[in-house]
């Protein structure tokens, strides 16, 4: 039996907190925030955007279905009354009608049914503000690049590669035609263990109980092992945000 998104985030939400990156300085520059800004972000998660938009003052209504996420999440914003944590969707969010002025999505619009957000958008931001989607990326045809998508393509059969968030035209299509795109620089620097857990927390990563899985961690130790340099590794990286009105 296949697992849901919620189920199979679940199981990988420690290695998200420990080793998800955090989201280009100049992307929040262009978010333009303020002590008025009411923000729902959509698919949470352990709260990686959530934090930064909370050291920025802004009020955050976050929406995550995931328990062990949301658990992280509650545990590493208790005490702050910006913050409220949401049980929902990101098409029920369970917010009331015109809440917000912002709403955001974290590498999470891929696992939405378009419609039905771009409908509880409309309902939520009341006629006015801005949708915005944003994901971290790792940089396209940059041959140290290039090498990890083959190992991931070798032992996970659900990788598609990486794609840099929505394909443009997608975004048109959602946004009804008007979408700004930002490309933000944001290189990556890992130690191996984060590095490994980055590669461990996605969606489409081999888990434990996979036969194939000794050998994927081997690929990955290896990778990490022949390109580090002082213990690390640099793996370029953007930003990626794409924002407008529904």
């Amino acid at each position: 039996m296949e697992l849901s998104n919620a189920e199979l985030f679940g199981r990988k939400a420690q290695n998200y907190w420990r080793s998800r990156p955090r989201y280009a300085e100049a992307f929040f520059d262009f978010l333009e925030l303020t002590a008025e800004s009411r923000i729902a972000e959509m698919g949470a998660g352990t709260g990686i955007l959530t934090r930064e938009l909370l050291r920025r003052g802004a009020w955050v209504y976050a929406v995550e279905p995931n328990s062990g996420m949301r658990s992280i999440l509650e545990r590493d914003t208790r005490g702050n009354g910006r913050c409220v944590i949401t049980d929902g969707f990101a098409e029920r969010s369970g917010l009331p009608d015109g809440s917000v002025n912002l709403v955001i999505a974290a590498q999470a619009f891929h696992w939405f049914e378009p419609e039905k957000f771009k409908a509880e958008c409309r309902r939520i931001l009341g006629g006015g503000g801005r949708v915005v989607l944003v994901w971290n990326t790792y940089r396209a045809g940059v041959p140290l690049i290039e090498e990890l998508d083959e190992i991931l393509k070798r032992f996970c059969p659900k990788f598609r590669g990486f794609h840099g968030g929505l394909r443009l035209d997608e975004c048109r299509r959602f946004f009804d035609g008007a979408c700004e795109r930002r490309i933000f620089p944001n290189d990556l620097n890992f130690e191996v263990e984060r590095f490994v857990n980055r590669c461990l927390s996605s969606s489409y990563a081999l888990g434990k109980g996979d036969p194939q899985f000794d050998r994927f961690f081997e690929a990955l130790l290896d990778f990490f092992y022949r390109h580090q340099t002082g213990e690390r590794i640099l793996l370029p990286n953007d930003t990626v945000a794409y924002s407008g009105a529904v």
